[in-house]
């Protein structure tokens, strides 16, 4: 038997995003050679929302509504509840990420049907790690 409450099990969830970028490429051509270098620039400074699970707890009880309740102590009846899930803490999240990606290329004719090419390419990217998650889960016994 599970019992659950009348929440719907479905989860909320929502987005936001604002983002600039700034993306430049430059090309030089003399004689066999042509030379290419860009830049792009990726700056979000808010980059976040939430994922909600349903902070309703489930148990799940080893028996029926009608075999506990004829037990002495009905469903308070210590072993009745087989199983429990449930979700707690933040689940937002809110980053300000940044990336920088860098190229240089240089293309070099010999003939024309034989080249050669040169590629070095940079990528960087800053993610804080800063996450606000906590779940905390309290017991007492009496």
């Amino acid at each position: 038997m599970v019992l659950n409450s009348a929440r719907t099990s479905t989860c909320r969830k929502k987005s936001s995003q604002h983002k600039f970028q700034f993306r430049d490429d430059l090309s030089y051509s003399r004689g066999r050679h042509t030379v290419r270098g860009g830049v792009d620039f990726l700056y979000e400074p808010q980059w976040g929302g939430y994922f909600e699970n349903n902070s309703t707890p489930e148990f799940d009880f080893y028996a029926s509504p009608s075999q506990l309740l004829a037990l002495p102590q009905g469903f308070s009846t210590p072993g009745a509840v087989q199983f429990m899930t449930g979700t707690s803490g933040d689940p937002s999240f809110n980053l300000s990420p940044k990336m920088l990606g860098l190229y240089l290329e240089d293309d070099w004719r010999a003939r024309s049907a034989c080249s050669s090419m040169w590629v070095c390419a940079m990528t960087a990217i800053s993610i804080p790690t800063a996450l606000t998650s906590s779940a905390t889960v309290a017991a007492s016994r009496n």
